[in-house]
């Protein structure tokens, strides 16, 4: 059965938390929410709400067990991170194989407006993380798996973990007719093959995707959501307490400025499910599709200051992404850096990148071979970083965004629209000091192995 708000708060001075002053006279407190049901979806079937079976505390935590579902034995975590953020953990354990979504609902009766990461919602809306599927109906997408009601001037929100974490399937409902938001693991799609992503010709990416979650007999898979609330006036601090609370779970809410660089970065980590050389990857935003630009990648990565994840990404670079426009240069720093940090990179695939930089030096600089074709075609080369930090006017020439575009692939805005690679590399220095980087110098004149022990 469902608890009550007597027994919710019980079981809360058992496990040593102290509900909010507010939580006792409004039906729309964390710790009331945080006891919302918990439904299943099986394909087919209609979600099915869990029934409790046995409720403790433990390790400051409130640890529910639910009756078994099918094939699928379910429990919840439910823990208070700071005042105003509750996290809200989930493990299922699957005795045969089986397929299915989970949904964590919540019901705001007297919130008066809705909001998605994008906006005000006045009308129903179904938001997932990723976008852009060849031979598929664009549909509406947001960077942040958040959903919130607003009451009486205070935002109460629901966050999802990154979508890496849930095998890139996500997916927010909000309904302001029935006052209602979820947070979904996945958008009830079918199974089909993908041989295609938006933008790359290369024809290297093949899979097989669907909207639900997949599990094997014996193994356990966790999703993690988390509930806040914030006072709120307008759009901006809705998106600014969804940054902050996210940081607040994640351990990094020394200021909001972090908040605003590293949760982006944290939020663009993917499932690399269309090739086999890495688990994960660094997508350039929720329009991109699932593909993995190097220079793109080392960017994010450093942002998010995970070098276990950045290992992990740079695997996932293969020649083809090397080989295109300055990506080589960027592949043979992150090596460095990622050799330096203690992980192993792929000394082989240094060596042939280097000797491509070699190859396409003119006068001691690289230029990638895009640029000499252009140039000989009389059109204007592409244009790298370093020109574009060396010369100002040159930095809207290309990839020039507007404020729409950045809040939905980055989480925020820039006062001066910027070229999207520009202010990406700009940002990231703001938190990763980037003078401290080991140089690339005149590729005739290092090896691989010198590039790298000077980078120690």
């Amino acid at each position: 059965m469902i608890l009550t708000r007597r027994e919710t708060f019980l079981l809360l001075g058992a496990a040593g938390i102290q509900p909010l002053l507010w939580a006792a006279e409004r039906e729309n407190s964390l710790p009331v929410l945080a006891s919302a049901p918990l439904l299943v979806e099986f394909p087919g079937l209609l979600p099915q709400a869990l029934t409790p079976a046995r409720t403790r505390s433990a390790d400051g935590a409130i640890v529910t067990e639910y009756e078994a579902l099918g094939p699928l034995k379910i429990s919840q975590r439910v823990r208070q991170l700071k005042e105003d953020v509750w996290e809200r953990a989930v493990e299922v354990l699957a005795e045969r194989e089986a397929t299915f979504c989970l949904e964590w609902r919540y019901h705001l009766p007297d919130a008066e407006a809705f909001y998605s990461w994008r906006g005000q919602e006045k009308d129903s809306v179904s938001l997932l993380q990723d976008g852009g599927e060849p031979g598929k109906a664009a549909r509406d997408t947001q960077l942040f798996p958040f959903a919130g009601g607003v009451v009486n001037g205070r935002l109460i929100g629901v966050v999802g973990d990154s979508p890496s974490f849930w095998e890139n399937r996500s997916q927010q409902l909000i309904d302001p007719g029935s006052h209602r938001i979820s947070m979904r693991t996945g958008d009830g799609s079918a199974m089909r093959t993908v041989k295609a992503i938006p933008g790359d010709s290369s024809d290297q990416y093949r899979g097989e995707l669907d909207g639900w979650q997949h599990i094997r007999p014996g193994q356990i898979l966790r999703f993690v959501t988390w509930l806040f609330v914030a006072p709120v006036r307008d759009l901006y601090d809705v998106q600014l307490a969804a940054h902050r609370a996210l940081a607040q779970a994640k351990g990094w809410n020394d200021s909001a400025l972090t908040a605003v660089l590293r949760n982006p970065a944290y939020l663009l980590i993917r499932r690399n499910l269309f090739r086999n050389e890495s688990r994960y990857i660094f997508i350039s935003g929720v329009t991109y599709g699932w593909k993995q630009w190097v220079s793109d990648m080392a960017m994010i990565g450093l942002g998010l200051q995970d070098f276990e994840i950045l290992a992990e990404a740079l695997r996932g670079v293969f020649w083809v992404r090397i080989a295109y426009e300055d990506n080589a240069q960027h592949y043979l720093i992150i090596s460095a850096l990622v050799q330096r940090a203690g992980y192993r990179p792929d000394i082989a695939l240094c060596h042939r990148t280097l000797d491509f930089i070699r190859d396409n030096e003119k006068n001691g600089a690289f230029v990638p071979p895009r640029s000499n074709r252009r140039l000989l075609a009389g059109k204007a080369i592409w244009i790298s970083f370093t020109t574009k930090m060396a010369t100002p006017q040159l930095q809207t020439r290309v990839f020039t965004v507007g404020p729409s575009w950045q809040r939905a692939n980055w989480g925020f805005t820039l006062a001066k629209p910027k070229s999207k690679k520009h202010a990406t590399l700009m940002l990231t220095c703001l938190i990763t000091r980037v003078d401290t980087f080991p140089p690339v110098p005149c590729a005739r004149k290092y090896s691989v192995e010198t590039l790298f022990m000077e980078s120690r």
